[in-house]
């Protein structure tokens, strides 16, 4: 089980990682979703935007991220 921040922190870099990487409609479909406010689940709310909590995939992904960031670093040092 995944605690809340590893939730967010996920949430975050796919989020991030799409605009940054300029995804077609993606902003769009983002700034769509928090119009949304609370009126759903934020699991349901982050699939409008493609970030599904609930896959596996997502953690790796945010896994890999954390990984490239501590080889940058490693080359800094």
């Amino acid at each position: 089980m995944y605690t809340n921040m590893q939730l967010g922190i996920s949430a975050a870099i796919c989020i991030a990682s799409k605009i940054l990487s300029k995804e077609e409609g993606y902003t769009k479909k983002y700034i769509s979703m928090l119009t949304m406010g609370c009126t759903k689940k934020s699991v349901d709310l982050l699939k409008m935007c493609d970030v599904d909590l609930e896959d596996p995939d997502t953690y790796r992904k945010t896994a890999l991220f954390f990984n490239s960031k501590i080889e940058e670093l490693k080359k800094l040092i």
